[in-house]
This record gives structure tokens, C-alpha cells and sequence, in this order.
């Protein structure tokens, strides 16, 4: 029997040549980077999920001290040389994603955490056409449907001398869309009908996001965070149970297009999963058809919504933010549009708003500015991230500055190296698959929205409330008061239990906007 009295020598001893190993003999000791970031994952555990999501802004300060190649964890190095971009997210990239992380930022299932890349090419042949320009623009009424309703909202409030959150009503347009799209009209949550526009989903996933960093520190939390029954997780957690109620909802969704599948019902508008889950879709390919179950098309699901309710809401408040703080970027904004479109109602479409040049170049510094996903997207060993690409001073001087000029340079090859730059959506076989209905969504919106008016003013917003924290995706910081909301799962078809919370005056960062009085 071993004497206790050796225990703490033992272990002393231990950590000390696990510290030798990883210092001078790991494969990637000869890697520079920060000296406790190459023993333990500690660090930047405390940065994301204590310090609330602010690693990516020591990345930064590490790609300045140490250069071009960082080693970020015991088992990662961060590139900040954009020619790297494609060697690693190439369309035939040989390097997959990396399980430890994308086990933990969503459902198992989902196409997005599937690691390995032959599995993902097979089942994404199957989505594609779903996501194609040509789909999309079949599509294209839903978005623009959705942006009337945003629209006569802000002049409804404006009309009763109340500013607008449209931080939200960006969010819960991009919410309203995806799911349309995805099960039907009569499945759509209608955030731009709700007051709050919904609020309360932004915190749910920003609530879930946070946790994320919990899990990849401490993986065995995983089946008791996602396993605990539905009353504890309320005790527990509250917002857990709220994901919980989603995903009975959602569940709810599959069901019935599986119920509609089996009695031959043909919708009026094919959606994605009335598509994926057709078995004269599936019976063709090489893919692993066993996957297309209702717990995985579940599992799609919540990706898809919590994919398209941040990213491309944060862009378009990115857009309405920068454009209002400069009246020169408004006023040349939309003298672009009224040309486009000399008469106030005739429609704005899709096809005619991309190919203006000035909206095109505010579209991508919006993009460029709100990031996507913050976080270094890890393939194996290595990983980049759109936070510091977006932001290489050497493409990008004075980065933080919002300035549509730099996309219509006369210098050819210094706009193709920033276009290079901006990935927003990653590139290669594993970007956002819903890259071109996004795309619709913020030129519809954003060209729409500045067509129609030249009065728009920001009301109370602070420079701190429109910086982003790294919870995977780029949220907002904590800033002003919203005070209490009550919210219920009753309204949505198909719950099966109320889900009432009551939010205690919980400050939420979003951007309020009104027609100007004058």
C-alpha cells in the first residue's frame, strides 16, 4: 500500500514533468505563445466563460507579441496569415473539424458538428439545393414580407413618439425567416408581431452559448447539463429549461412533417425538411440515411435558428449603426438606392439591390464588423478565426473604423486581398450553408430601409453597447435596462407545457432608432 504521505510528492512531481513535457518535448513546444495557454485550457476557460466571452480580444494582443503562428492551448496553434485560409478551409481540405469543441457548441447531429468531412459532403449534397442562389430567390417574398412588417413597426412607434429596438427586430426577422423557411408559415414564432420582438430568445441562446465554454473545460458535464429532467433543469437552470420547451416545439415541427410525409401531403411551398426528409430525396445518395431521424432533424433545427437569428441580425445592426453615426455614409447610401429606385413604390428586389456598389460595400464592412463567429474555428491541431482576419492591419488600417471605401479602392489587388480577408461565413466545404439566404436577408433589408427614409436618428446608444464578446457566434455586451418580461411557450402550436419566466430587470445591449421630429 502506498504510504499518504507520498501522495503530494507524487503528484508535485507529476504535474512537473507534465509541465517538462509540454514546455520542451510536445510536438508543438517549439510553437511561441503565451506561457500558461501551452499547459492547460484554464485560461482561456477563464477569459470565455468568467471573464464573459472576451478571449478573441486577447488573440489580438497575442498576434501582436508573438507574430503570425500562435500556440493558443496544449494542442492548438492559431494562424494569422490569411494565406493560410485556404490550405486549411479549402473545399478539399484534408484537415476536419475538431470534435472537442464542436461536440460541445451544439446538437451531436446537426450538420454542423459533424467532424469528419466525407460524412458532411454527403449529407450536405442532400440540403444544398435547398440553399441555392436559385432556391433562394424563390424565397425572396418571405424576406420581403418580413421587412414590410419591421418597416411599419418602426413608423408605427415612431408615429407614437417611441424609438424602435430594431437591434432586436433584425434578430427576430432573420428568427421569423429560417423558420418559414424551414417548416412553413404556420410554424413561424412572428417575432416581428411580439412588442419585445421576441427578446427573450436572445437570451436563451446567449445563455446556452455561455455554458458552451462550461462543457469543452469540463466535458463529462455534458449528459447531466442535456440529460437532468425537465423540473430540475428549471430549479437548476431556468434557461435550460426554455431550450428544452424550444426543442419540444420544434420537435413538434418534425413530427408533423413526417405525419404529412406519410399521408402523401404535398405543401403548398416545399421547406427544408419537408425536402430532407422526403424518402425520394434521401433514397438517392451514398450518405448514411440512418441519420434522417426526428431527434437529428431536431437537433438541424436549433442550429439553423440559432445560426440566423445572431449573425445576420448583428450585421444589419452593425450596418444601421455605423450609417447613422456618420451622415455621410447615410447620405451616400441612400442617394445609391433613390437612384436604384426613383419611385418610393416601386419594390426594392434582391436582384437589383446586389449589384449596387455602394450598398455592396456597406454590406461587406458590416459583415467585416460584426464578425459571424468570433471564436478560432479548430480543424485538428490548427484553426483561424474571422475576428483577427477581419481586423489584419495590414489589409484593414484602422480597423475599427467603419468604411465602406475600402471595398471600392481603385487598387484591384488590394480589394481582392481583402475580399480574401472576409469570412464571415468561413469558406471552403464547411461554410454557413446558409450563406445565400443571409445575403438576401440584408440587402432586402438594409436597402429597403434606407430607401425609405432620410431621417432616421439613433436614440441613446453607446459605443460600448455595439462591441461584441466571443460566445462562439458574436453577441453584444450586457448595457441598458430592459426591466421585466414575461414570456410563454402557450402562443407557440404544439407546446406541450407554458414556460413563464420572469426576466429580473436584466440589462440587454440593442440599438434603438426613431424618425427624427424635425
Amino acid at each position: 500500500m502506498v504510504s499518504t504521505t507520498h501522495v503530494g510528492p507524487a503528484l508535485l512531481l507529476l504535474a512537473a514533468a507534465s509541465v517538462v513535457y509540454l514546455r520542451h518535448f510536445h510536438p508543438l513546444a517549439n510553437v511561441p505563445g503565451p506561457f500558461l495557454e501551452s499547459l492547460t485550457e484554464l485560461h482561456r476557460f477563464y477569459y470565455n466563460f468568467v471573464k464573459s466571452g472576451t478571449h478573441s480580444l486577447q488573440l489580438e494582443r497575442y498576434r501582436e507579441k508573438y507574430g503570425p503562428v500562435i500556440r493558443i492551448a496544449p494542442n492548438e496553434v492559431l494562424l494569422n496569415d490569411p494565406e493560410h485560409y485556404e490550405t486549411i478551409y479549402s473545399a478539399n481540405t484534408k484537415f476536419y473539424k475538431d470534435p472537442t469543441l464542436y461536440s460541445t457548441t451544439g446538437p451531436d447531429t446537426s450538420i454542423f458538428a459533424m467532424t469528419h468531412n466525407e460524412d458532411h459532403r454527403l449529407y450536405r449534397a442532400v440540403l444544398n439545393p435547398f440553399f441555392s442562389r436559385r432556391s433562394v430567390l424563390g424565397q425572396e417574398y418571405i424576406v420581403q414580407r418580413k421587412t414590410d412588417k419591421l418597416l411599419a413597426r418602426l413608423d408605427a412607434d415612431s408615429d407614437r413618439g417611441k424609438p424602435t429596438e430594431i437591434g432586436m427586430g433584425f434578430c427576430a426577422i432573420s428568427v421569423d425567416v429560417i423558420l418559414e423557411c424551414s417548416f412553413g408559415a404556420e410554424a413561424c414564432w412572428n417575432m416581428l408581431d411580439r412588442e419585445d420582438f421576441g427578446v427573450w430568445y436572445n437570451d436563451v441562446i446567449r445563455s446556452s452559448a455561455s455554458i458552451m465554454w462550461l462543457l469543452r473545460f469540463a466535458s463529462f458535464l455534458r449528459p447531466v447539463m442535456y440529460g437532468m429532467p425537465h423540473w430540475l433543469a428549471r430549479l437548476v437552470y431556468p434557461v435550460s429549461a426554455g431550450i428544452m420547451d424550444a426543442a419540444k416545439v420544434i420537435t413538434s415541427y418534425v413530427k408533423r412533417v413526417v405525419s404529412d410525409i406519410d399521408a402523401g401531403l404535398v405543401p403548398k411551398r416545399k421547406t427544408i425538411f419537408h425536402t430532407v426528409m422526403d424518402p425520394e430525396v434521401t433514397s438517392s445518395g451514398d450518405f448514411d440515411k440512418s441519420i434522417v431521424t426526428v431527434p437529428h432533424m431536431v437537433d438541424e433545427a436549433v442550429v439553423l435558428i440559432g445560426a440566423g437569428a445572431e449573425t445576420v441580425g448583428n450585421a444589419m445592426t452593425v450596418c444601421t449603426w455605423r450609417a447613422l453615426l456618420d451622415p455621410e455614409i447615410y447620405k451616400t447610401l441612400r442617394a445609391e438606392l433613390v437612384a436604384a429606385f426613383p419611385d418610393p413604390t416601386q419594390p426594392v428586389d434582391f436582384l437589383t439591390l446586389e449589384k449596387l456598389p455602394y450598398l455592396s460595400a456597406v454590406v461587406k464592412e458590416s459583415l467585416r464588423l460584426s464578425y459571424g463567429v468570433m471564436h478560432p474555428l479548430p480543424r485538428t491541431v490548427v484553426n483561424m478565426c474571422s475576428f483577427l482576419m477581419h481586423r489584419d492591419p495590414s489589409l484593414f488600417p484602422y480597423s475599427d473604423k467603419f468604411d465602406p471605401q475600402r471595398w471600392l479602392n481603385p487598387d484591384a489587388q488590394l480589394v481582392a486581398g481583402r475580399e480574401k480577408c472576409l469570412v464571415p461565413f468561413s469558406k471552403g466545404n464547411r461554410s454557413c450553408i446558409g450563406q445565400p439566404l443571409a445575403m438576401c436577408e440584408l440587402y432586402v433589408v438594409l436597402g429597403r430601409r434606407f430607401r425609405k427614409s432620410d431621417d432616421l436618428v439613433l436614440v441613446d446608444v453607446r459605443p460600448e453597447d455595439m462591441l461584441y464578446q466571443d460566445y462562439f457566434g458574436a453577441m453584444h455586451p450586457r448595457g441598458q435596462v430592459r426591466g421585466y418580461a414575461r414570456e410563454s411557450w402557450a402562443w407557440l402550436e404544439g407546446a406541450e407545457r407554458q414556460w413563464e419566466a420572469e426576466w429580473k430587470a436584466r440589462p440587454v445591449s440593442s440599438l434603438q432608432v426613431t424618425r427624427s421630429a424635425a
